[in-house]
């Protein structure tokens, strides 16, 4: 298995890592032997405005077309903006209205949407 990219954070004594591979299979395999509980599948990466209710709008926008958040990470903060990992149980639905296109590649995709408002990448998996 190739580690295709890797990112983290943490907040005191808790981490959290976005591990991307050639071999999801694998990969979860690895994991659970380990001990490790994660979240698998397609990560929707967004900017928001680092701002008290930014992240709350964002959600309340994917639970009002009923999506459910299975995981999120906040991946780092910069110049009043905030960057978040979003895993999701609907990710067609997810990217429909938050504004990602679907790409065909496994590579980052990206979308700018209304100024001040949410800035999205999908990150795909190997699956």
């Amino acid at each position: 298995m190739n580690i295709v990219q890797i990112q983290g954070s943490a907040a005191g004594d808790l981490a959290c890592a976005l591990l991307y591979t050639s071999d999801d299979d694998a990969t979860a395999e690895v994991l659970r032997s380990m001990g490790y509980s994660f979240v698998s599948g397609s990560t929707l990466v967004v900017e928001i405005e680092d701002t008290p209710c930014a992240l709350g709008e964002l959600t309340a926008k994917l639970a009002n077309a009923r999506v459910n958040v299975t995981g999120c990470c906040v991946i780092g903060r910069r110049e009043g903006r905030a960057e978040w990992s979003i895993s999701v149980d609907d990710e067609p639905r997810a990217r429909a209205v938050l504004g990602i296109p679907r790409s065909s590649t496994s590579s980052v995709r990206a979308a700018r949407l209304a100024p001040g408002g949410v800035r999205a990448a999908a990150w795909g998996g190997s699956s």
